[in-house]
């Protein structure tokens, strides 16, 4: 199975999950109004969009190489956007569970542009307790948690993890790594030009950006 087809079957299952089918009542939260005042759709930039170099990252919160990479890689990443020498894309390509990655970037794109980064170092920077809470069957309870500390109550997180728009622009990012060749995570482009294991340690970034 493709990711491709294998991102889209976990779009499907998400329409179940998402439903909730926890054993206690709702609260006046849960039926309010949504709270979505923006969703970010296609690619959020970090940095000057008019910046000489653009490195563009598909990875996964569900994928532990991801999480080393932000750990070790992004602070140097960070240093280069702030220097303006280059911009940043991460782009999305959800892992196993598929479903739970899925949710997540969600989440992200319903923060909204301005908070999505911030988003996913939330997934990243406690990716350990994502995976714990993933392994207890507690995954929903911590992306409700972390949507609600950027606005999102329950009325909008049901209303952002069903949203079609937001998913067909997800499977558009995946197909694009696909037909770029991608088949893991992460996987780096640096002005188009793929980027092999030399990028994966900070001082091999910083070479490959001079």
């Amino acid at each position: 199975m493709t990711m491709l087809r294998a991102f889209i079957t976990s779009v499907a299952a998400l329409t179940l999950a998402s439903c909730g089918n926890g054993s206690g009542g709702t609260s006046a939260q849960d039926d309010g109004p949504a709270t979505l005042d923006e969703i970010a759709i296609g690619d959020v930039i970090m940095g000057d969009p008019d910046a000489p170099l653009t490195l563009v990252e598909y990875a996964s919160i569900t994928c532990g190489a991801c999480g080393q990479f932000h750990t070790t890689v992004m602070p140097v990443i960070k240093e280069r956007v702030d220097a303006g020498d280059i911009n940043f894309i991460f782009r999305e390509f959800p892992t196993a569970p598929a479903e739970i990655a899925t949710a997540g970037f969600a989440v992200a794109r319903c923060a909204g542009a301005d908070d999505y980064y911030d988003v996913l170092d939330e997934f990243y920077d406690n990716q350990q307790d994502f995976f714990n809470a993933i392994r207890s069957g507690s995954a929903g309870d911590m992306l409700r948690d972390i949507a609600s500390e950027y606005g999102i109550n329950n009325a909008g997180f049901r209303e952002c993890t069903r949203d079609r728009e937001l998913f067909s622009s997800m499977m558009e990012t995946v197909r694009g790594g696909e037909e770029l060749g991608v088949t893991h995570t992460p996987t780096l482009f640096l002005n188009g030009a793929q980027l092999g294991n030399e990028a994966r340690t900070p001082d091999g970034m910083n070479a490959v950006i001079d």
